[in-house]
């Protein structure tokens, strides 16, 4: 049959090869930038140009006359429609690319094909997924060397001893791009024990991959710390870092040089873990500062220098 409207069908393509349908027109013509030209490659046979269609002859004939894609060109879309009818995408000029309406195949336009190895490589390729652990923080790393109509990437996590997938965060991809493109996700203020990763790779068409699982694991500290406060002296923040071995009830307050309370930075029930806080004295006046962190019988008081 010459024209078959089914999604994905081969039409006339040679082996190998389909009618492109309508959501991998629209992949495509976004994927060039729409820049029309780039799918427009006058040539017979099953030759690819850059978009990963094959260069048959592009235009359209109308009136028994044949108008060449410099001036017009319409190709055939595969979407259910008829046996005799789909809708087309049209090129009009150098660089306006048009969805179309439902032609005849009477009109006469011309067919792309796709090869179907480039559609299963939809929508990205990726080339790197890294997590690594900064304190109670558990960093995602992932870079793709192309997209293709792409979505999101939806993060899911999972404890190790649990069959359960949840969904913890969703980052917005590059939508099209034939360059490296580098992305990271922070999954912060975990407790202790095993945890799996993945992405759900999503494409605009609802399609969707999963990428390998990578695992991570938060150990517990050793021992109760409280470290200095960076920057050290400082003005307007500063970040306290401290850690506990252990479930437990932690306080953590700043005093003036003449041991009046000047804030409570933390004041609750503390996982096992490491954590950091931070104090703004934009509200306190230059001078020297004392920090104390309380844990059970852990006890410590630090120093610091706020300078404005």
């Amino acid at each position: 049959m010459q024209y078959d409207t089914t999604e994905g069908s081969k039409g006339i393509c040679p082996t190998g090869w389909h009618v492109p349908s309508w959501n991998e027109f629209a992949t495509l013509k976004s994927f060039v930038g729409n820049n029309g030209n780039e799918l427009k490659e006058i040539g017979q046979g099953t030759g690819t140009n850059t978009s990963g269609f094959s260069a048959l002859l592009a235009g359209i004939s109308y009136n028994s006359i044949f108008y060449y894609m410099n001036k017009y060109a319409d190709f055939w879309a595969s979407r259910i429609y008829d046996n005799s009818s789909a809708y087309n995408i049209q090129f009009v000029g150098s660089t306006n690319i048009i969805q179309g309406s439902p032609v005849d195949e009477l009109l006469g336009c011309s067919i792309r094909c796709i090869n179907n190895l480039t559609v299963s490589e939809l929508p990205v390729e990726l080339t790197k997924f890294t997590v690594s652990v900064i304190g109670n923080n558990v960093l995602l790393n992932w870079n793709t060397a192309t997209e293709v109509n792409t979505s999101s990437f939806d993060i899911e996590m999972k404890l190790q001893a649990s069959n359960t997938w949840q969904i913890i965060a969703s980052v917005s991809a590059s939508g099209n791009s034939n360059s490296s493109k580098q992305y990271s996700f922070t999954d912060k203020k975990i407790t202790t024990g095993k945890y799996n990763y993945r992405l759900k790779l999503v494409d605009f068409g609802g399609s969707s991959k999963y990428s390998n699982i990578v695992s991570v694991e938060i150990v517990a500290p050793a021992k109760f710390e409280l470290g200095q406060n960076y920057p050290n002296p400082w003005n307007p923040t500063t970040t306290i870092r401290y850690q506990v071995p252990v479930n437990i009830l932690v306080t953590i307050k700043a005093f003036d040089i003449l041991g009046k309370e000047v804030a409570t930075l933390v004041n609750e029930l503390k996982p096992a873990g490491n954590y950091e806080v931070t104090l703004n004295g934009k509200n306190l006046s230059s001078g020297v500062y004392y920090y104390q962190m309380k844990a059970g019988t852990f006890f410590e008081t630090k120093k610091f220098v706020l300078i404005k």
